[in-house]
């Protein structure tokens, strides 16, 4: 991955194992949190609360980087790559606003009739219209977690030759793992593992933090699914920074190789 090139970044080297199990850490830390403080952790994850407003600036960050390592590729002629950026750029700029209604909340602005006769929550998002989640949105994570998670280590090499340089500049590191895989495993648990077996390791998470009292019925419940998506966004947000520390270091690399400089319009960023 983008540490393992020549020059490459020495920003995770020291602190790198640290990096990886952060994401277990902050699990850790919930499952305390919600066992022995329900009411603070339902405070901690509800709608509108820090960890749903974290998640958004944390898209919002990735999707920034994302138009920065874009801009590189445009100005150093690497236009297919530079479309690609861009195109994820305004994904990840696009979940962020939906993570907060667009800022309908923040604003206060209403939503127009026929979108809120068809939103679950009445919101102008389109998550949250009825039947998207469990048709498109939920399998779409699972695809997202497993790719991000174990995507790296199944991509042929052949594939990646093809491509030299973009899935390096692209693809989360190994060890990135675990800022992916929760989102795997949240989702295909409660959409397909729990509703179809009953399975007792799940009853029995939703018996040891089912606290109804607090307005949450424990392991499996929706409700936890605002710290899976954090962990997402941060782990979208390191390969953002990754992707472009790798963009500008390899075509640094490439117009000292050339004898060439960037354009003075493209500039140096960072």
């Amino acid at each position: 991955m983008a540490g393992e090139f020549p020059g490459g970044l020495n920003l995770f080297v020291k602190p790198r194992l640290a990096v990886a199990v952060a994401p277990l850490a902050f699990i850790g830390c919930l499952l305390m949190l919600a066992y022995f403080s329900p009411r603070h952790y339902t405070l901690f994850v509800i709608e509108d609360g820090l960890v749903e407003y974290a998640t958004a600036l944390a898209y919002l960050g990735a999707a920034f980087l994302a138009v920065l390592s874009a801009r590189r590729h445009f100005c150093a002629g690497a236009n297919r790559y530079g479309i690609v950026l861009l195109t994820f750029a305004g994904a990840l700029f696009f979940v962020a606003m939906e993570e907060i209604s667009w800022g309908q909340r923040l604003i206060g602005f209403d939503t127009p009739a026929v979108i809120a006769m068809h939103n679950e929550q009445g919101e102008l998002t389109l998550h949250n219209l009825r039947g998207f989640q469990q048709s498109l949105l939920h399998p779409a994570y699972i695809l997202v977690g497993f790719a991000g998670s174990l995507g790296p280590l199944l991509i042929p090499a052949v594939i990646k030759d093809k491509l030299p340089g973009f899935w390096q500049s692209i693809l989360p590191r190994p060890q990135f793992f675990f800022y992916f895989f929760p989102t795997f495993a949240f989702y295909l648990a409660n959409e397909v593992i729990y509703p179809y077996t009953q399975n007792q390791l799940l009853d029995w998470l939703r018996n040891l933090f089912g606290r109804s009292g607090y307005g949450y019925d424990g392991g499996v419940a929706w409700m936890h699914q605002e710290p899976v998506e954090f962990i997402l966004s941060v782990g979208f947000l390191l390969v953002t920074y990754e992707c472009f520390l790798f963009v500008r270091r390899m075509h640094s690399h490439s117009g000292a190789e050339n004898g060439t400089t960037p354009a003075p319009r493209c500039g140096q960023i960072g």
